[in-house]
């Protein structure tokens, strides 16, 4: 949210609240400025659910989450924030209002939303959005699998999935020894690794769940909601660890998942950096999306690390940029990792919507192609 020079931040706080629930059509429209946590409030009352969930629940918005094409953690189960965007308003950066919300579901002649979601905002400014939702999971089942690798909880993640199917909701990996700097006693799931796995139903009784698991699946298992809520905060304690250990450097990339454990490795030797006071690792295992929170000496030159992470994502078919995007911060790779035609098509998308290079100026493309 740092504008160029020159240039003005513009927030939506103020463009807030939610316009119309359609239960027949299971869609929410509301405000680009609502939060999460807000529409979520809202929607558990009438049995439903957008399905994205954040740990930022409290302060992601949907016009945010929407331009991002936010994931987070139930990703398993109800895609990226892109798959429940039904229609956005949007305003350009010539001032034209486009507003296609409450169109039909079949009325796709014209459809512009896919291109929003996960534009960054560089073809103008979300102001409302319509977006579809789902039954309200009534029971959920918690499972902690320790594995002494990636390879292993991989191999679990899809053990899980043919058992169950799209019961699974979350499926999120983190590191026994980094556990060590959040104040909750880690699970008992011996091994290096952790693998923090959600089922979901709308039955209220969570024994159907339970009965779909591998026999011989050596898991712990919490059922109440405050086991679960307990497990949960190990996850989502550790992106505030990094700033407590040092000056953070936080990266976020994705990887196949065949290579997730020789990146994993390889972050173990970075560690060792004299610049380096810690690495903190945890991430998405279904999507292979890895949070790299680096904790560093103050006068660390970070641009240097940050090349070295990147150079071997790219080089182990990753990519650098999975929930956080572009940016400014990343722009000087734009060239390195999207192929020449689609460069192309992005710029011509950008004009065609923003001419004159007014909206989210230097975002995602190299500042001269904004124009």
């Amino acid at each position: 949210a740092v504008p160029e020079p020159g240039a003005i931040a513009l927030a939506t706080s103020r463009l807030r609240g939610i316009e119309a629930i359609n239960p027949a059509a299971r869609t929410v429209t509301a405000y680009a400025g609502t939060t999460l946590a807000e529409v979520d409030a809202e929607l558990a009352a009438l049995g439903f659910t957008l399905g994205v969930d954040l740990a930022a629940r409290d302060t992601a918005t949907l016009g945010g989450m929407v331009a991002t094409n936010a994931g987070g953690e139930r990703v398993p189960r109800y895609g990226t924030m892109g798959s429940r965007v039904a229609n956005v308003e949007l305003v350009t950066g010539e001032a034209v209002v486009l507003d296609q919300l409450g169109r039909p579901a079949k009325g796709r002649v014209g459809h512009l939303a896919p291109l929003i979601a996960g534009s960054e905002g560089i073809f103008g400014v979300v102001t409302r959005v319509e977006l579809h939702l789902s039954d309200r999971p009534k029971s959920r089942v918690a499972l902690v699998v320790g594995a002494r690798d990636l390879a292993r909880l991989a191999d679990v993640l899809g053990r899980l999935r043919r058992a169950v199917g799209p019961a699974l909701e979350s499926a999120e990996f983190l590191r026994r020894r980094d556990l060590e700097h959040v104040a909750v006693a880690p699970p008992g799931a011996p091994g290096r690794f952790l693998g923090l796995f959600e089922l979901a139903s709308t039955d209220d009784d969570p024994s159907y769940l339970l009965s779909r698991l591998p026999d011989d699946l050596d898991a712990l298992v919490a059922v109440e909601d405050g086991a679960r809520r307990r497990l949960w905060e190990l996850r989502e304690q550790l992106p505030h660890v990094v700033g407590r250990l040092g000056r953070p450097l936080k990266l976020d990339v994705g990887l196949p998942l065949d290579v997730l454990d020789t990146f994993a490795g390889e972050l173990d030797r970075l560690a060792d950096d004299p610049r380096v006071v810690a690495v903190v690792l945890f991430g998405h295992l279904a999507e292979g999306n890895c949070h790299v929170n680096v904790a560093t000496v103050d006068d660390a030159d970070v641009a240097e690390l940050t090349q070295h992470v990147f150079t071997r994502v790219l080089a182990l078919g990753g990519v650098i940029a999975s929930e956080h995007g572009f940016g400014r911060h990343k722009r000087e790779w734009f060239a390195r990792v999207v192929p020449s035609p689609y460069r192309t098509a992005l710029v011509h998308l950008k004009r065609a919507f923003d001419p004159d290079g007014v909206v989210n100026p230097g975002v995602l493309l190299p500042t001269h192609l904004h124009r």
